[in-house]
């Protein structure tokens, strides 16, 4: 954006800089892919200890679930 974009942007959107709407959005992402990891890593260690997965099975889906999580903080920061 230009500066008559953004200063137009900040004009209706009651002082909101597009910079700072973006940090919101990036931030509310990052706590959601953060709470569905732990979830996911809870999930998976309750289930390892109930004896109904195995070890590696908890190892591979915390795993891909930090990568996925890892991909998506690299993909959405502004």
């Amino acid at each position: 954006m230009d500066g008559a974009q953004i200063t137009a942007f900040k004009l209706s959107s009651h002082n909101v800089l597009p910079s700072q709407l973006l940090l919101v959005i990036c931030s509310v992402l990052a706590v959601v892919y953060l709470c569905w990891l732990a979830w996911l890593v809870y999930a998976e260690f309750r289930l390892w200890q109930e004896g109904k997965g195995d070890f590696y099975r908890m190892m591979f889906m915390t795993s891909k679930g930090a990568v996925i999580a890892m991909f998506t903080g690299y993909i959405f920061v502004p």
